[in-house]
């Protein structure tokens, strides 16, 4: 995971041409892992930069995962890919854990430009939800 503190600090990634699953047009990429809670942390003073991304959850996970926790206010997420690619396998011994693409906590935050796409709603059979982007802050705008 990256934790970001501070203030008006970035975390970019490369404009070289790649290919993400059936997406093209990548940039850098930070895959999941099932003991990895948050990718990207967003915290301290704010005006943060998150650019140019590919976050990828673990489809496997049985824990609760999010893509990019905003936990301070004023902080923009711009062209990522964030999201789980695959549907996880029916026959684990664990049910998978919930997924939220973005979470803002914080106010005046943006997500412009975005691609998140978490795994399908497993409510009917694990009792998980998948959330794109989830927001407890004031005055955030989505492009």
């Amino acid at each position: 995971a990256i934790v970001v503190v501070g203030e008006s600090n970035s975390v970019l990634g490369r404009q070289t041409k790649q290919t993400s699953g059936e997406r093209t047009g990548a940039r850098g990429g930070i895959c999941g892992s099932q003991a990895t809670q948050i990718k990207i942390l967003l915290q301290g003073s704010g005006n943060h930069t998150v650019r140019d991304l590919i976050l990828v959850l673990s489809e496997d996970s049985s824990l609760d995962q999010v893509g990019v926790q905003m936990e301070s206010s004023g902080n923009t997420v711009d062209n990522c890919d964030i999201g789980s690619p695959f549907t996880p396998n029916p026959m684990l011994d664990s049910d998978p854990g919930n997924q939220v693409g973005v979470e803002m906590k914080g106010d005046n935050n943006v997500l412009s430009n975005n691609y998140i796409s978490v795994r399908r709603d497993l409510a009917d059979n694990y009792g998980t939800k998948t959330i794109g982007v989830r927001s407890f802050g004031n005055d955030c705008l989505l492009i």
